[in-house]
């Protein structure tokens, strides 16, 4: 699907068609489009493909900063995880965690910290607060608070920089991402 629907469309040779002129030039937002309008056909039979795929488009639409999109790519890939894995289910959980990036982006930021508190509780309950899946979402919700100025419940920042500098070390960037957040945190 990827090669033969959305890679294979950079060859203006292969671009032709119904309605669509060739385009040497053609951006990648004209090709995560027309993509995205078929995968649902396409993967019809096959949810736990179509889900994937649109998770992939949903998160490059996120990447170039098409948050309304990347929400409703992500928002089908969640569901449909949700319904045939299950709502605690760890990649259904991912899916979560980057729908909340799409609707934090768009300022809802209540409505993601919401889901970014599921997150968090579902990878805690089933990882464990040191595996490395956990401390990203730790680090996340804490950006969350730290974000909506709720400086008193940005905790969780100062718990992921602690498992961070002592599992990857303190020169990480992942590490001095977090230890950045914090010092913001203390500023404000």
């Amino acid at each position: 699907f990827l090669r033969d629907d959305l890679l294979a469309q950079a060859g203006s040779g292969n671009q032709g068609g119904a309605g669509t002129e060739p385009d040497p030039d053609v951006k990648v937002r004209t090709l995560l489009d027309r993509v995205a309008a078929r995968v649902g056909k396409r993967f019809a039979n096959q949810p736990l493909v179509e889900s994937g795929i649109r998770f992939t488009i949903g998160e490059t639409y996120l990447n170039l900063g098409i948050f309304r999109e990347a929400e409703r790519q992500l928002r089908r890939a969640y569901e449909l995880k949700r319904v045939h894995l299950g709502a605690d289910n760890l990649e259904t959980t991912e899916d979560r965690m980057e729908l909340s990036a799409a609707i934090w982006n768009q300022g809802r930021n209540v409505e993601a910290l919401t889901m970014m508190k599921t997150v968090f509780e579902i990878k805690i309950r089933k990882l464990g607060p040191e595996d490395p899946s956990t401390v990203i979402a730790m680090r996340t919700l804490g950006n969350c608070y730290l974000s909506s100025h709720q400086f008193a419940q940005a905790e969780p920042l100062r718990n992921a920089l602690e498992i961070q500098s002592r599992r990857v070390g303190r020169d990480d960037i992942a590490t001095l991402n977090t230890s950045d957040s914090l010092a913001v945190l203390y500023i404000r």
